[in-house]
């Protein structure tokens, strides 16, 4: 009975999420491994490498130990998302977007690449949570581990969100930095989605150390002072950047609040504000400042 159902459900599955059994063929996605050689790995040596990857993040980031019993736990090794129910698809959806913004500062990192490679095995993240995927990987644009990843992504189709990446992807290549800034001037929703990084990265790495977003702060600032001086700045692209200067600048992550000042300095010098605009920046930066003082003075 339990075997007839499973084999219902199987072919019930969406077309291209296959299950793990069909992967292992002559060729398997692996992020750390040729393909060949992936496809000859059993899924207890890639879940060893996994954990091990977990283990060393805590010994860095003792923030990451709840994953343990979530993405990394053993019953996890005989996952198969196409027989899931939408529920449990959201919710192990949900946990991977959080564990990729939590991940995100330490992408560079050999312990990452293992849990990233666990990722992939049994999750198929790279099919199945591009967009969470790209939040990880984005702020490392210009490097040879970004590039890697790419190669994962299917981009194939006019439908991904991210099939302008498709020419990176079949060089191999990091993705050169005109080309992000252009499609920023010309894709708002791409602007959007480098503005939200910083906000679900912030409420994602509250627990980690202070600072573990340095390299995503930096790539905001740069990147969209890099898209003023790309082209005219708009009030409608001032209308998008204001709510992120205003956190930047309470907020209690002073990376993020130097950032902030940096763009700040960026839009004053291409356009002139309004009165009213002028006077919430400065009220801001006043409250800021008075904050920081007194606090010095407590030391």
């Amino acid at each position: 009975m339990a075997t007839s159902l499973a084999r219902q459900l199987q072919q019930l599955a969406i077309p291209g999420q296959q299950s793990l059994k069909q992967l292992a063929s002559t060729k398997r996605p692996s992020f750390l491994f040729d393909p060949k050689e992936a496809a000859n790995m059993d899924i207890e040596s890639v879940y060893a490498i996994g954990t091990n990857g977990l283990e060393e993040l805590i010994s860095i980031d003792g923030s990451f130990a709840e994953f343990e019993k979530i993405l990394f736990k053993e019953s996890c090794q005989h996952y198969e998302r196409a027989v899931q129910m939408k529920e449990a698809t959201e919710e192990v959806d949900r946990s991977i977007s959080l564990f990729l913004r939590k991940l995100s500062p330490y992408f560079l990192l050999k312990p990452a690449h293992k849990c990233i490679e666990w990722l992939v095995r049994v999750f198929q993240i790279h099919a199945h949570n591009g967009d969470a995927v790209m939040e990880c990987i984005l702020p490392y644009y210009e490097t040879k581990v970004f590039a890697r990843m790419l190669q994962l992504l299917p981009l194939k189709l006019d439908t991904s969100p991210w099939h302008w990446l498709r020419p990176a992807q079949k060089s191999s290549s990091p993705l050169a930095r005109l080309t992000l800034v252009r499609r920023c001037v010309v894709d708002p929703s791409f602007l959007h989605f480098v503005n939200e990084l910083l906000p679900k990265s912030l409420e994602a790495n509250r627990e980690s150390p202070p600072n573990a977003l340095r390299t995503l702060t930096a790539f905001w600032s740069t990147t969209v002072i890099a898209v003023m001086e790309a082209r005219k700045v708009s009030e409608d692209l001032v209308t998008e950047l204001l709510p992120y200067m205003l956190s930047g600048l309470k907020s209690a992550n002073l990376d993020y609040r130097a950032s902030s000042y940096m763009v700040i300095g960026k839009l004053v010098t291409k356009v002139t504000l309004e009165e009213k605009l002028c006077s919430s920046l400065l009220d801001a930066m006043t409250k800021v400042s008075v904050l920081g003082y007194l606090c010095g003075c407590m030391y």
